[in-house]
């Protein structure tokens, strides 16, 4: 039920900012940030209240894709390597982080649907603490996602599709996410959540 109300949410963030947007049919909230490359490629934070709190947030992905890939459904419960880049802001200044592993990065696909002339793809990035959002990822002013061709063939055989090229499944492989008011965002998503 959130899956298909997570992809109904998608296409009524409009803004560049972030758009929360409640739920009747649950007890969740969602905070949606718009991508600049791909209008509907989305950074979606997920509030469900749960034993009376709203403490635990998901965070998703959400990246469209235009490839006419009819394979693109094996993906869901795979991993993709992906490279990730973050820039913050700290004491008024704004610091790129490197991206110094020497490993590919991979993330899992949690659902692959039918949307527009292609694809929605949702990345499940994991769960988070809603203490640890607000004091890490509310410092983020530029996030960047690039799906990239598997480098390391021989490792997590289990896990990934065998091979993996981007290009085969993705018209588009990377965004990138200019986050304003981030902090300010989850605080108001927490505070609606918790009126259920």
């Amino acid at each position: 039920m959130v899956l298909g109300l997570l992809l109904g949410g998608v296409a009524r963030a409009e803004k560049k900012e972030w758009s929360i947007i409640k739920l009747d049919d649950s007890k969740s909230i969602m905070a949606i940030f718009n991508g600049e490359i791909t209008w509907g490629d989305t950074i979606t934070l997920l509030l469900e209240k749960k034993n009376g709190s709203c403490d635990t947030i998901k965070k998703y992905i959400f990246f469209y894709s235009a490839k006419k890939n009819q394979n693109i459904v094996n993906l869901i419960g795979t991993f993709v390597p992906v490279e990730i880049n973050l820039e913050i802001s700290k004491n008024g200044k704004v610091l790129k982080l490197p991206n110094n592993s020497k490993e590919q990065r991979y993330i899992g696909i949690g659902a692959v649907s039918p949307y527009l002339l292609g694809h929605q793809v949702i990345f499940n990035i994991g769960t988070f603490s809603y203490d640890n959002l607000i004091n890490s990822f509310a410092m983020i002013t530029k996030y960047t996602l690039k799906i990239v061709d598997d480098l390391e063939p021989n490792k997590h055989q289990d896990i990934k599709i065998k091979n993996f090229k981007a290009s085969d499944y993705f018209d588009v492989s990377y965004n990138y996410w200019n986050l304003t008011n981030t902090k300010e965002a989850l605080i108001k998503a927490r505070n609606l959540c918790m009126q259920y």
